[in-house]
């Protein structure tokens, strides 16, 4: 299994590499494009959420269910199995056909690749850098504390309504759904939920 550290290492490089400013998942369909992976989306079945293959000749494909209608989980479903190319789970594996047991975003897969790949999806989609900043900022402005650099959210009172304020701009501007916010928020030691 690659420790956590390497995968945050290969996901803030690729990011680099690939961003130069803004959103990484606006530059997913961009950056798989560039790392030569053809991307296609098909009708898939309900539990059916992306792949990621290589085909005899070499090809690199990555497919998404084009039904998925929520985009913080369609992006993070790419972001995935970009995880799959970017970790080289394609040199052990020739295909990744992945549901909602592999992608998930509390990352409580079975095997070890669907968990390195989520965990570079979480980290991929919200670099470490960027979202401190972006997270910290939105705090001190909501909260009025400029020292405070960790918000504990209960599910009643100002730190609820502080966390829904904060949470819907981030959630926006990254693109991806609440649970990849908080787990991602949580694992940096930023925030801690109390749901």
């Amino acid at each position: 299994m690659i420790d956590k550290a390497k995968i945050e290492s290969v996901a803030t490089e690729m990011y680099s590499r690939h961003c130069k400013k803004g959103s990484p998942a606006k530059m997913l369909s961009k950056i798989i494009s560039a790392e030569k992976i053809k991307l296609r989306e098909i009708d898939g079945s309900e539990n059916f959420l992306g792949a990621f293959f290589k085909q005899l000749n070499g090809q690199l494909y990555i497919s998404v269910n084009k039904n998925i209608e929520n985009t913080g989980r369609k992006n993070f479903t790419l972001a995935h199995e970009l995880g799959h190319f970017a970790l080289q789970h394609y040199l052990h594996t020739a295909s990744f056909f992945c549901g909602e047991n592999e992608i998930t975003e509390e990352n409580k897969a079975i095997s070890d690749q669907e968990k390195e790949a989520n965990y570079f999806a979480s980290c991929f989609l919200l670099p470490k850098e960027k979202i401190k900043k972006n997270f910290i900022g939105k705090l001190q402005w909501r909260t009025k504390d400029f020292k405070r650099e960790f918000l504990t959210v209960l599910p009643r009172g100002k730190s609820y309504s502080d966390w829904k304020a904060i949470s819907t701009g981030l959630m926006e501007k990254f693109e991806i759904s609440e649970i990849v916010l908080k787990i991602r928020l949580t694992e940096l030691g930023l925030a801690k939920f109390d749901f």
